[in-house]
């Protein structure tokens, strides 16, 4: 899904910022939905999240 996100985001800033919004708007919407995916963009980051004690 990243992937095919990064691609069409490509396609896309040659048009315009506009197209490029709205874009971005649905695909996060996409993701919002998704708390497995999101967990596994963050663990491929190496980032800790979590808050110290």
């Amino acid at each position: 899904m990243w992937a095919n996100l990064k691609a069409k985001l490509r396609n896309l800033a040659v048009r315009g910022i506009d197209q490029l919004a709205l874009a971005i708007k649905s695909h996060l919407k996409r993701v919002r939905y998704r708390p497995a995916l999101l967990d596994a963009i963050i663990a491929g980051t190496g980032l800790n999240l979590a808050r110290p004690p």
